[in-house]
């Protein structure tokens, strides 16, 4: 698509550039997007938020008439950019693209492509795979308490089962949520259900996005998160399992792991799908008697016998459940360590296994969830980086990338905090206003003292700047507020004696 063929709509002051290519399908400029939201960085942006098939270099016109290239960006690429956004913009945003601008899309690709405006309703029909279009199993994931089933098609699209998605966002008729919120052509996928086989009907991301944007529970944020944190990043990285074919089946080796201090073995079949042996799971849970707990709680296709060996040494076929007859369990007790298990399970053991077919005892970094290994990677990367800038110890940069892990992983960091190596000098930790507070005297007057001293300097952005005597009493500390990332001065708290002597 050429540049002539684009259009600007308006959100709010700022003007959003859109193209409509030849499948009809709308595309927003990035850069506007961005600036809409108060993202300054967009190429960082889009790189953390929003994956390469939804964005797209298309032909732009400057403002002095040159042909560009510039990054676009599809309906799922605006929406998962939006919802990494903690502005309020990028709600009202969101709501905009939802009521306005995708509509305004739909008449501008109908007026290039003389579409009608009005179609007939859409009539759901059960999907029929084809040779160049076939679905892999259903992938169960868990959201609090709620399990969210999932299912990758072989061009790599992923889609949820709409009924799943409706539940956790508070929709009591979830085929009227359906039908008012997602526009996308229905289609149904067999589920093999205790009724028997049943067509589902799965909705496309975009459509599960438009209904988090509808919700009004304060649930959908946090669904939102996870959807765009954990789910797509996991199913994105492995992709889907193939369904199970007990028929087939043999079990990997007998993995052990704990859960607070008593063990659990799992088993791993062909496909990575794990199976937990029952009888941990019951002594955990405390029930008396694992037999009796599966017959009233677990489903017959949700258990099978699997070879483990007992405490002397024997090998013996013991019961193993699955995801689905593990939550039945988990749900069937009245135990307080029910939800904790409940917790470490979906937030610690499932997503490892899932990502990686295999479970090593907690530890060492490999073995961490996959967006929690994810996260600490890029804080271990921006460490790494600020500990070269110039100015900045080595050492109190490993110190504040430690903290940032905690923070956002709730990691303990305390052992490696401490066997960084003991500070010669006191911390900088004092600015302008703090060093005034001592000196009886403004921070104004602070920063002109420091500057007769020869220990910093104003440069040409108007900012103070140390000099290389400066470097000696103080350090730049980065940092970002309300959109504005500089740096700050911090001194060293025995600068103080230096500047009472010039005062």
């Amino acid at each position: 698509m050429n540049a002539s063929s684009e259009f600007t709509l308006q959100f709010e002051s700022h003007a959003v550039r859109v193209q409509v290519d030849e499948a009809g399908t709308p595309w927003f400029n990035a850069n506007d997007i961005c600036t809409a939201v108060e993202l300054l960085n967009p190429c960082a942006a889009l790189a953390q938020h929003v994956g390469a098939r939804n964005v797209s270099k298309r032909k732009i016109i400057d403002t002095i008439g040159r042909t560009q290239r510039a990054n676009y960006l599809n309906e799922p690429g605006v929406l998962t950019l939006l919802i990494g956004s903690t502005k309020e913009a990028a709600k009202r945003l969101r709501r905009w693209l939802i009521s306005e601008a995708l509509p305004a899309a739909a008449v501008q690709k109908a007026g290039q492509h003389s579409v009608p405006q009005h179609h007939a309703p859409s009539i759901s029909t059960p999907f029929q795979p084809t040779e160049d279009h076939t679905m892999n199993a259903i992938t169960p994931f868990q959201f609090e308490s709620h399990a969210v089933r999932t299912v990758v098609d072989d061009h790599g699209e992923v889609w949820f089962v709409g009924k799943d998605v409706a539940d956790v966002l508070g929709y009591t008729n979830h085929n009227k949520a359906l039908g008012d919120h997602c526009k996308g052509v229905p289609k149904r996928y067999p589920l093999q259900t205790p009724g028997g086989i049943q067509e589902i009907r799965i909705i496309s991301e975009p459509d599960m996005l438009r209904l988090i944007v509808s919700s009004k529970l304060p649930a959908a944020e946090r669904f939102e998160r996870w959807v765009t944190s954990e789910v797509l990043p996991t199913i994105h990285k492995t992709g889907n399992r193939p369904a199970l074919d007990h028929s087939t089946h043999s079990a990997n080796a007998i993995t052990p792991f704990q859960f607070e201090s008593k063990d659990v073995r799992i088993q791993l079949d062909e496909a990575s799908a794990p199976w937990f042996n029952a009888n941990d799971v019951c002594s955990i849970l405390e029930f008396g008697n694992p037999r009796q707990a599966i017959e009233s709680h677990v489903d017959v296709e949700d258990v099978q016998k699997l070879d483990a060996t007992d405490n002397l040494g024997r090998t013996r076929q013991t019961n193993h459940i699955n995801e689905s007859g593990l939550y039945a369990l988990i749900m069937g007790s009245t135990k307080p360590a029910a939800k904790r298990f409940k917790r470490w399970v979906t937030s610690e053991v499932l997503p490892t296994l899932r990502k990686t077919g295999t479970y090593s005892t907690p530890g060492a970094l490999p073995t961490l969830p996959g967006p929690t290994q994810d996260r600490i990677a890029a804080l271990l990367l921006i460490g790494q980086y600020i500990s070269t800038v110039p100015g900045v110890k080595p050492g109190i940069a490993a110190a504040a990338t430690l903290a940032c892990i905690k923070s956002n992983t709730n990691l303990t960091t305390e052992e490696i905090r401490r066997a960084l190596p003991a500070l010669r000098d006191p911390l900088c930790m004092l600015n302008a206003t703090q060093l005034g507070k001592q000196l009886h005297c403004s921070a104004k007057a602070v920063n002109q003292l420091l500057a007769s001293r020869g220990l910093q300097f104003r440069n040409e952005r108007d900012d103070w700047e140390l000099t290389e005597a400066g470097r000696v009493w103080g350090e730049a500390i980065p940092y970002s507020r309300n959109g504005h990332s500089s740096y700050q001065i911090l001194w060293n708290p025995t600068v103080v004696d230096s500047l009472k002597v010039a005062a």
